[in-house]
């Protein structure tokens, strides 16, 4: 029993990554571990559920044209947004730094996104505490 959690520990010590091809990041899903479904009214959707150190969260993936075209991770504890927004903050270059917000900054090449990307908090003050959102920008 403890070899099987610290198994899992450590496979999801490292944030897993999405990719702008949608392949790159369902294969990305699966090599953590992971099973993914896809939406049952929108076949450009996927939901999966992720679990690393901010706890654990229910993640969409909206595709279109195969291209991720937005992320989002809802969280059960309205402080693990906030915590990824705030380490987010302290990998970014700093010119990255100078133009990101509290809520929302574009940054390159995370441990979230391959890519340059918008990394935002919703804009809705009933969830804005507990969504995490990445929209790609290339």
């Amino acid at each position: 029993m403890i070899s099987i959690i610290l198994i899992g520990i450590a496979l999801n010590t490292k944030a897993q990554k999405f990719y702008k091809d949608k392949t790159a990041s369902l294969n990305a899903i699966k090599e953590k571990g992971y099973s993914y479904a896809q939406d049952q009214k929108n076949p450009n959707i996927y939901w999966y559920k992720r679990y690393d150190s901010y706890g654990e969260s229910m993640v969409q993936l909206i595709f279109e044209n195969n291209i991720l075209r937005k992320a989002v991770l809802a969280h059960q504890n309205s402080k693990a947004t906030l915590d990824r927004m705030m380490n987010l903050f302290k990998t970014i270059s700093r010119e990255e730094t100078l133009d990101f917000e509290l809520d929302k900054g574009k940054a390159t090449n995370t441990e979230y996104y391959s890519g340059k990307a918008l990394y935002q908090t919703s804009n809705d003050n009933r969830t804005r505490d507990y969504l995490f959102i990445i929209i790609p920008l290339n």
